[in-house]
């Protein structure tokens, strides 16, 4: 977790909000967020037929209320494979409370997940309206 980053109650002072595995995935090396999340499930035959329905409807629903970083920036996931979106918590409040379902069906499965918040997390290699993305450092050293 970034070090700006951390679990709190109380999301009023914070800018940035993200959904994710409290844990970092050894293989990405990331904590995947709640859309991966329920997307490893869905692809691993685990959602019972109303949650991936439910998954489908809100993916649909996500993709039309905000952009998705590739179709502006084309290449950027290639050029930050492990980049990680972080909501801009003043102009995405209905993006942050439409998680809701997400959360619920990592909870009906055991996965655990939180909500972690950050003033300003570093390495911002893409921002608009509603979200930043954010690369890990390593991202920007040379060999």
């Amino acid at each position: 977790m970034d070090a700006d980053a951390r679990e709190h109650d109380d999301f009023t002072s914070a800018d940035f909000v993200r959904f994710q595995s409290p844990r970092i995935d050894t293989r990405l090396g990331i904590h995947v967020g709640a859309f991966g999340l329920v997307n490893m499930l869905f692809n691993r035959g685990l959602l019972s037929p109303g949650d991936a329905a439910l998954r489908r409807e809100r993916l649909d629903w996500f993709n039309a209320a905000f952009a998705n970083p590739e179709d502006r920036v084309p290449g950027i996931f290639t050029r930050y494979p492990r980049a990680v979106s972080w909501f801009n918590r003043a102009s995405s409040a209905h993006l942050i409370e439409a998680m809701g379902p997400h959360c619920d069906i990592l909870d009906r499965h055991g996965i655990a997940w939180e909500q972690v918040q950050s003033m300003r997390p570093q390495h911002v290699v893409y921002e608009d309206e509603h979200q930043i993305l954010v690369a890990p450092a390593e991202a920007f050293t040379r060999a």
